[in-house]
């Protein structure tokens, strides 16, 4: 189990969509960034730190997060 403090990987599809596979579900779509956050992130800095590493402006909003 990770502690507080290290850090977990997430790599985030944007632009893409779930679909239907053999092994259940997966995300469909070329975009993707990796995020690294830490336990107990909030919901706002998850979107905030997804904002960043996506490169978009204040104006651009993140809509839904589908995990």
């Amino acid at each position: 189990m990770a502690s507080i403090n290290e850090s977990v990987p997430a790599l985030v599809y944007y632009d893409a969509y779930v679909a239907d596979c053999d092994e259940g579900v997966e995300f469909k779509g070329e975009n993707n960034v990796l995020v690294l956050m830490r336990r107990g992130t909030t919901l706002n800095a998850l979107k905030t730190k997804i904002q960043r590493k996506m490169g978009l402006n204040r104006g651009q909003t993140i809509t839904a997060i589908i995990y």
